[in-house]
């Protein structure tokens, strides 16, 4: 299954009060979602909100009467590069989705994300991988801060309003987030089970973030018989913290933990904190 090029596959809850749907991913050989719209023929858009980047997103959106649906991956290699997304997250009472992961291998390349966010009173969902083999977080997105300005201009036209672009991604790291901006405590955990190894490389991210008042959620990575790698030069991190509220914990059962320290308070250096 491939996906790119700016491609949209979105399940919403909206004002009627159903639940969104989940969207589900079955292949025996491989999953590639990645790429961005080169922002050809902008006059004929006919979806509203248009990400940037390819998304595969369930969302409650604001005003809504239902939850979002989970996303669930299922195929021996997972690939989210060049900026493309899973997000499934929450602008309304109602809690967001999961994001479920089943793989061998698992690889967040060049500003590849998978997200879950809330951003009113609905809880954030969680984020759940059970890998047998492999996980790489690796690099940022190179196109991130001109698709951004891109963007910008092509919204400021008046013309544009009902075809606006949407980034998509929050930041170009890439990486796994969880993460609130409500005042409320509705924190997303993360939990990652089985890899033999999870390799952070050139800033690659594990976030549970909680901005505001809310509360961040727990990052729990259980390899018993793998090893978490990152280089010490390359400010890869583990973090679950919050700005005003209560951080969450880390718990990881690893063989060995190389090129990351433990840390209690944030800093340039890669850590887990």
């Amino acid at each position: 299954i491939s996906i790119t090029n700016g491609s949209l596959i979105e399940s919403s809850a909206e004002e009627q009060g159903v639940n969104s749907g989940n969207i589900s991913l079955f292949a025996t050989d491989k999953v590639e979602i990645s790429g961005y719209d080169q922002f050809h023929s902008v006059c004929c858009r006919d979806r509203t909100p248009k990400f940037a980047y390819t998304t595969l997103r369930t969302t409650s959106l604001s005003g809504s009467l239902g939850q979002a649906g989970d996303i669930n991956i299922n195929t021996p290699t997972l690939r989210v590069f060049d900026g493309a997304i899973l997000r499934a997250d929450s602008q309304s009472a109602f809690n967001g989705g999961n994001i479920n992961v089943n793989a061998n291998v698992v690889e967040l390349t060049s500003g590849g994300q998978l997200l879950t966010s809330a951003s009113s009173l609905g809880d954030v969902g969680n984020i759940n991988l059970n890998v047998t083999k492999r996980i790489l977080i690796d690099g940022s997105n190179p196109s991130f801060d001109e698709v951004k300005e891109t963007a910008r201009i092509f919204n400021l036209n008046p013309k544009n309003v009902k075809n606006e672009f949407v980034l998509g991604p929050d930041s170009p790291a890439s990486g796994i987030f969880a993460t609130t901006t409500s005042n409320l405590p509705k924190r997303g955990n993360i939990k990652i089970e089985g890899s033999e190894l999870l390799l952070l490389r050139r800033g690659g991210q594990i976030s549970a973030k909680a901005d505001n008042n809310g509360d961040g959620g727990n990052i729990t990575i259980n390899t018993p018989n793998g090893f978490i790698v990152g280089i010490a030069s390359e400010n890869s991190d583990i973090l679950a913290n919050a700005n005003q509220g209560s951080g969450g914990q880390i718990r990881i059962n690893a063989t060995n933990i190389y090129g990351l320290e433990n840390r209690t308070q944030l800093s340039p250096d890669p850590k887990i904190s």
